[in-house]
């Protein structure tokens, strides 16, 4: 009875507001085995969602469409899901989650959209989409074994991920913009890759064990990455023209792998420490390469 009172309140607050130009909806929902699921159409409109369990299988559904909206969710429990659509330009979705065994699912269009998700727990997983000219991303993840898929196209997308606890993989995409990921911790993954003029990926690995896979492609791209601690193994692809590659190795037993096709290129190595290995491949004219092995 209280999921189906619950239900009938988000219809009426829905109703309600739709004669109006800016539609609000606030909820709160305390439970397990719950559902929500929201549909919004119009500008200048807002969602205010929470959902807390001490069990599990709780389920979000938002689409919002329109412009200059926001969308706020909030929730914890285990084994529950959250999927959120919102279209439109001038937008903002801010999420947070917290358990074990949870999923989200954010998808985002439009331009200077804004996009905060928070993640905490463990054997969680994390999928993002979001398109738009001069959108940003920022994402904070927290535990073990969780995952994250990131995929970002358009003009001047901004994105900033810090990915923190053991066992954790990431795979993003950026097309024309920046991507920053932080990692602390043992056994994480890295996989980025871009394709745009103009790119720039930026990553930093801090703890054992650690691997990443950076790719760009197209022209006038910026790639840097650094790993410090034990074990890491970097690989770092481009193709096009006017590259710059930088990859800094600090630590020991590490292995770093470069292939760089196109002219133009520029590439910075420098690997500090003992047992560190370096493969690097360059194709094309007036690439220059620098690589620096031994103590600093």
């Amino acid at each position: 009875m209280k999921k189906t009172l619950l239900t009938a309140a988000i219809t009426l607050a829905l109703t309600a507001a739709s004669s109006s130009y800016a539609n609000t909806l606030n909820a709160n929902q305390d439970g397990s085995s719950n559902n929500i699921e929201v549909t919004q159409g119009a500008d200048s409109s807002n969602i205010d969602i929470t959902q807390t369990a001490e069990s599990a299988n709780n389920a979000l559904v938002i689409a919002q469409d329109g412009e200059t909206n926001s969308i706020t969710s909030t929730q914890s429990g285990l084994d529950s899901s959250v999927d959120i659509t919102q279209t439109g330009n001038d937008n903002t979705l801010s999420v947070q989650q917290s358990g074990e065994l949870n999923t989200l699912v954010l998808n985002q269009s439009g331009d200077t959209s804004n996009l905060s998700v928070e993640q905490a727990g463990e054997n969680n997983s994390l999928v993002l989409n979001q398109s738009g000219d001069d959108s940003d991303l920022s994402v904070t993840q927290g535990g073990d074994n969780n995952s994250l898929e990131i995929t970002q196209t358009d003009n001047g997308v901004s994105q900033s991920f810090e990915q923190m606890g053991s066992g954790n993989t990431t795979a993003t995409a950026v097309s024309n913009g920046v991507l920053i990921t932080e990692q602390t911790g043992d056994d994480n993954e890295i996989h980025a890759s871009s394709s745009g003029l103009n790119t720039e990926l930026r990553g930093q690995q801090i703890g054992n064990g650690n691997f990443a896979d950076i790719s760009s492609s197209a022209d006038d791209t910026f790639s840097h990455m650094i790993q410090e601690g034990d074990y890491n193994n970097l690989s770092m692809h481009s193709s096009g023209d006017g590259h710059n590659l930088e990859a800094n190795q600090v630590g020991s037993e590490n292995t770093l792998n470069f292939n760089i096709a196109g002219s133009g290129n520029t590439a910075n190595v420098g690997q500090y420490g003992d047992n560190h290995t370096a493969t690097i491949n360059v194709a094309g004219d007036s690439n220059t390469l620098s690589v620096l092995q031994g103590t600093m």
